[in-house]
């Protein structure tokens, strides 16, 4: 990337959260929002209550390492045990060799047998942050067109296809937003076997907040309202909540929520449906939520990296 477009959002931000503050309520005042910034920030006291959780560092940790490392870690509490080199993938693959191993990792880490272990490969390859920066603005300007707030365009953003529009799931999700061809046709976007305008970012990026206004919001309130779960908008619980009717559609949040039963606080919410699962709310369904806080903050250390390295390149001059 060339220092002059490093510089140039490097001075974006530093300008963007000195004029809004980083204890601001960013989903309280759209209007003021700074739709060039590279960057939208949630309050530090909504950010804080999920940022410390075991599950967020976990993720966080995971989207830092390389493909070459594989982390081991305890199902339930996310506790990472140990991080191997992906030669030894070998052996986690293979059932006899990853049973003898899992039997000497609960032994040296005093767990009880019952304790499942998994693992996955670190997936900093995957997270392009230099590559959806640009982005970023340019989606969140027209999220604030349709009056639904760019935190969501951001985390779509930055863990749907961070790194190539073009990649497409095997369910037929494609683009910047991964839309589904019917949700896309749905809001006006062509897809034919010689175009499809999910890779073209102002459009995607139109169809996705007219999804989340039209569809997601509405059915997330709707679900809530049932279980007598008070509403907060301006709160990072509810956009966390309507993420996840984005990946996972109302129907099977309505069934994880009606699984959880009785629960009034939003945050205490979010944190049970990642412990639950019912009808096509699984573990992916559960991570999405987590995937997007781990990798909001670990695109806010780079952003402020790229601002620490360039404001010490001009003062040196």
């Amino acid at each position: 990337m060339k220092k002059s477009f490093l510089f140039f959002w490097a001075i974006s931000l530093s300008l963007f959260s000195i004029s809004f503050g980083c204890n601001g309520n960013v989903f309280n005042n759209l209007s003021q929002i700074d739709s060039t910034a590279p960057w939208v920030p949630i309050p530090k006291t909504e950010l804080d209550h999920f940022s410390n959780l075991p599950a967020v560092k976990f993720w966080q940790r995971v989207l830092n390492l390389n493909s070459d490392s594989v982390v081991l870690f305890s199902k339930g509490e996310r506790q990472i045990l140990r991080i191997l080199p992906k030669s030894e993938l070998k052996i986690l693959q293979d059932s006899c060799g990853r049973d003898s191993y899992y039997h000497n990792v609960r032994i040296h880490h005093d767990l009880n047998y019952t304790c499942q272990l998994k693992y996955l490969q670190g997936r900093k390859e995957f997270y392009h942050f230099d590559k959806v920066m640009p982005a970023i603005p340019i989606a969140a300007k027209i999220f604030l067109q349709y009056e639904v707030s760019p935190v969501l365009a951001e985390m779509v953003l930055l863990i749907e296809s961070p790194s190539n529009p073009h990649i497409k799931s095997v369910s037929g999700a494609a683009g910047h937003f991964q839309l589904m061809p019917y949700v896309a046709k749905k809001y006006g976007l062509v897809i034919t076997e010689n175009q499809d305008e999910r890779v073209n970012l102002e459009k995607s990026a139109m169809a996705a907040a007219k999804h989340f206004k039209y569809y997601c919001i509405p059915q997330a309130n709707k679900i809530l309202e049932k279980h007598n779960i008070l509403i907060d908008q301006n709160a990072l619980w509810y956009q966390l909540f309507v993420l996840h009717v984005y990946h996972a559609g109302s129907g099977n949040v309505a069934k994880v929520v009606e699984e959880i039963g009785e629960v009034t606080d939003g945050n205490y919410l979010i944190q049970m449906m990642w412990q639950f699962t019912a009808g096509g709310f699984k573990s992916s369904s559960q991570n999405y939520s987590q995937i997007a806080l781990a990798a909001y903050l670990n695109y806010e250390a780079f952003l402020f990296n790229i601002n620490h390295s360039t404001n010490g390149s001009q003062n040196t001059r």
